[in-house]
């Protein structure tokens, strides 16, 4: 049974507006962030979960969580794009097996889905380049 703790400060602090800051750069920083935490679950070696990024489907997006601890199961919410999170009763009821599938399936995930995704991390896009590929969807991502 997981447990919901406390995202540490110095990871919250990214996913926060600062006052007066333009709405159009706290995205593309919080966006930075979280490509940089996608990175660091990505370097992980096969089998560690802790500092694993697991995305959970939720309303038009994902509520995002960071593994912080193994034995006992214990997750931290990323409050990336809009901040989706998952009921309390679905963090309960996940164990450290379905944790690690998750971990797995986005790790391995099939080539033409991590090209969708434009990343081998397994992180879904950033919410600023999945608008601006629905509104402008010949745009090129890689300029």
């Amino acid at each position: 049974m997981a447990q919901l703790v406390v995202t540490p400060k110095k990871i919250a602090a990214d996913f926060t507006q600062k006052d007066g800051e333009n709405f159009s750069d706290f995205m593309k920083r919080s966006d930075v962030a979280f490509e940089r935490l996608c990175a660091e679950a990505a370097a992980l070696p096969d089998g560690e979960v802790v500092g694993a990024i697991i995305h959970l489907p939720y309303a038009d997006g994902y509520a995002h969580y960071r593994v912080s601890s193994a034995s006992p199961l214990k997750l931290q919410h990323i409050n990336v794009g809009d901040g989706w999170h998952v009921g309390a009763v679905t963090i309960r009821g996940l164990r450290l097996d379905d944790v690690t599938e998750l971990v797995n399936r986005a790790r391995h995930q099939p080539p033409l889905l991590a090209e969708q995704d434009n990343r081998a991390s397994g992180c879904p896009a950033p919410l600023v380049t999945q608008m601006r590929n629905v509104l402008y969807p010949t745009h090129d991502a890689n300029r």
